[in-house]
């Protein structure tokens, strides 16, 4: 009827904008997930057998949530940074959108995909923290370092999970990098470095640094 025609083209309507799709554009995984709410209550309505717009609306989302969830579930997570950056965002909204899609869903790839993504962020802090405040204060040459820091926050939201363990591959000191993230907010000890490393033939490199002056990263 006219009347169903009307209300499976406005409903259509709302879950295309609640998904952030257009008629030249897939639905929006991140627009989908801040109106998660709303979008489960236009997908939790039973659409009658004309309601093609409808059904083709929600097809897309299902499509695109089934997409993201596959890539999470790799042995090698090809899901991108910025798609697991919503995911998180999101909070349970996720989950009660993919469990409306599909109910048998698992959700353990997620929780692994989500501590992958957390443990690059920790190292990615680490290490600008380290080039930034630590190399610069004691005139430490890191251009190299510097420049992957930078590449990597510019193409962040499209960063390939599977991608993230191999990011800093080949950087001398990582654990020592992690150390000084903890204390730098010492004034004492940032005064001490600065002193340590702006001395004449003063040490060119953190591990000279923190083992040629007592400053060491050995918890013993």
């Amino acid at each position: 009827t006219v009347g169903s025609a009307v209300h499976d083209g406005a409903l259509g309507a709302v879950i295309s904008v609640l998904s952030g799709a257009t008629e030249e554009s897939k639905p929006n995984l991140a627009i989908m997930l801040q109106n998660w709410a709303a979008l489960l209550r236009c997908l939790s309505l039973s659409p009658g057998p004309d309601a093609h717009t409808v059904k083709a609306a929600v097809s897309r989302c299902r499509e695109l949530l089934m997409q993201v969830h596959q890539q999470t579930g790799e042995v090698r997570p090809n899901v991108t940074v910025g798609d697991m950056n919503s995911i998180l965002n999101a909070g349970h909204g996720y989950e009660a959108l993919m469990r409306a899609v599909d109910r048998g869903a698992s959700f353990q790839s997620v929780a692994r995909a989500k501590q992958m993504l957390r443990d690059f962020d920790r190292r990615l802090d680490e290490v600008q923290c380290y080039v930034s405040l630590f190399c610069r204060s004691a005139r430490l040459a890191a251009d190299e370092l510097d420049a992957r820091v930078s590449e990597l926050r510019s193409r962040y939201a499209v960063l390939r999970l599977h991608n993230l363990s191999s990011a800093f591959d080949g950087v001398a000191g990582l654990d020592d990098i992690t150390w000084l993230y903890r204390v730098r907010g010492s004034e004492l000890f940032l005064a001490i470095w600065r002193d340590v490393a702006l001395k004449p033939r003063g040490a060119q490199t953190v591990e000279e640094l923190l083992g040629g002056k007592g400053l060491t990263t050995d918890p013993r």
